[in-house]
């Protein structure tokens, strides 16, 4: 079950095509119904022009609560 979905220009940034870099951002919104520490696995797939869907990249990250709600 997916906790969240990004896409290219919906929290996916290419920063560099040629060489396959680009930047991942999650908002807030996709991790506020975590609520406690959480293991979530991951995969990222392209599409081809021939609307081949290829899985390029899986692996696992930990979520966890921020304990700082406010900075001065």
């Amino acid at each position: 079950v997916a906790v969240f979905q990004k896409t290219v220009g919906d929290g996916i940034t290419i920063t560099d095509a040629p060489n396959g870099v680009m930047l991942v951002r999650l908002a807030e919104a996709d991790t506020s119904s975590l609520t406690k520490r959480t293991h979530l696995e991951y995969d990222l797939q392209v599409k081809d022009t021939s609307n081949g869907v290829w899985t390029v990249a899986r692996g696992s990250l930990v979520v966890e609560a921020d304990v700082t709600r406010t900075t001065s």
